[in-house]
């Protein structure tokens, strides 16, 4: 499964998020119900939403994040240490 994560760190008046889900479904995930997105500070590691779809990825699964994405600094170690994905795109 393609899973797709997006973020902003400031509210929808500052940042568009739709831009980033577009690019997730350039990167593959297929529908919204596969996207977990949210406007939170990227210092913060207790986001919900990254919380959720790292407790949803099993072995084999991919996570899309966009390609400048900033939410993670290096999308590929945090996900690692959780599991054993096929791969990260970003």
């Amino acid at each position: 499964m393609i899973y797709g994560y997006a973020h902003c760190s400031t509210n929808e008046e500052r940042q568009d998020i739709d831009r980033q889900k577009r690019e997730l479904y350039a990167l593959g995930v297929t529908d919204d119900k596969y996207i977990y997105w949210e406007y939170e500070s990227g210092t913060k590691d207790d986001r919900s939403e990254l919380q959720k779809i790292l407790a949803i990825v099993t072995e084999g699964d991919t996570i899309a994040t966009p390609p400048k994405y900033q939410g993670l600094q290096d999308p590929p170690s945090i996900c690692v240490r959780y599991f054993r994905l096929s791969k990260i795109i970003s």
